[in-house]
């Protein structure tokens, strides 16, 4: 009898917290996917920061909320109709002179220590779609040399899935006069197309409608 996807999945979150190579020059606690393991749809992120670290949970501070926000005005549920997870599941930091503990972007090398994790984990899902937040995950799929300014919003196939690429809603709240407004207006006509994706055949995705 095939196993359940939610044991393969937590299966996974206990492998995640004993690798040392994952936990390379990050923090201490790790981060675990969340959501709906049947569904045909994965949202992955760059890495956790302070909140996230705090509750566990990807997406749980203001960068989260808005995402939440965004897709619920499109009638879907963060929860119920994606998996959600990130390329790397602990807190990437950089050390101040005087002691702060700041967040910054993951290393390659605490990407690659994660690395077999998120294909793992891709390999248990089976998504049809994957949507991608920010320039490191995107880079994950699409190479080092993607450009997410230029190449967010476009949809690709990476292994027979497919990939839609977009700013991490982080840099979508960045106040940056009209900039910023317009990083916001693409970041959420790019959800608006994946959600025209999942409903021209939520068959096909295995959305909850």
């Amino acid at each position: 009898m095939p196993r359940d996807k939610k044991n393969l999945v937590e299966e996974i979150e206990r492998e995640i917290a004993e690798s040392e190579a994952c936990r390379l020059g990050a923090g201490k606690i790790p981060v675990f996917a969340y959501g709906n393991p049947d569904t045909g749809v994965m949202i992955v992120g760059e890495g956790p920061g302070r909140e996230e670290e705090s509750l566990q949970r990807p997406f749980v501070g203001r960068a989260g909320q808005l995402l939440r926000r965004a897709l619920s005005d499109l009638g879907l549920d963060l929860d119920r109709d994606f998996f959600v997870t990130n390329i790397v599941r602990y807190r990437s930091l950089r050390v101040t002179k005087d002691g702060r503990r700041l967040n910054a972007p993951p290393s390659a090398t605490q990407v690659e220590g994660c690395r077999p994790f998120l294909e793992r984990e891709i390999d248990v899902i089976k998504p049809r779609l994957i949507i991608t937040l920010g320039v490191n995950a995107a880079k994950w799929f699409l190479g080092k040399g993607f450009n997410l300014t230029e190449g967010r919003g476009w949809v690709y196939e990476w292994r027979g899935i497919k990939l839609l690429p977009t700013y991490h809603p982080a840099s979508a709240l960045r106040p940056f006069g009209v900039a910023g407004a317009e990083r916001k207006r693409r970041f959420e006509k790019d959800l608006a197309k994946a959600a025209y994706m999942i409903r021209e055949s939520p068959k096909d995705y295995r959305i909850a409608t």
